[in-house]
């Protein structure tokens, strides 16, 4: 059963401009296109910060501890399986529902 996560609404907003434009958009892209008024650094640090809530709250609703987002400047796990199926609503209200393994989104 998909669980809605509680995460913030800029992380909220991170995940559905990464569903819209995660082929096309560089590290700085997305952080100038979230935090426009910041400075080049500090837009990457809040993406850096975003990016690792969203993989804290997905792993503490699946026990997955695979990202599911890469986070600037940290290192993958040398041992990461495959990573939670998340989905990311954007009609309405937007939120992000996270699937356990044999679950298959809509």
């Amino acid at each position: 059963m998909p669980r809605r996560l509680d995460l913030s609404d800029k992380a909220v907003e991170l995940m559905a401009y990464l569903s819209m434009h995660s082929h096309q958009a560089t590290e700085q892209d997305i952080a100038r296109a979230l935090w426009p008024r910041e400075s080049p650094q500090r837009a990457s640090e809040l993406l850096a910060e975003r990016a690792s809530e969203v993989n804290r709250v997905v792993a503490r609703a699946t026990g997955n501890l695979t990202p599911v987002l890469a986070v600037p400047g940290v290192d993958l796990p040398s041992d990461a399986g495959p990573a939670p199926r998340v989905l990311v609503r954007l009609l309405g209200e937007p939120y992000v529902e996270v699937y356990d393994e044999d679950e298959v989104p809509p």
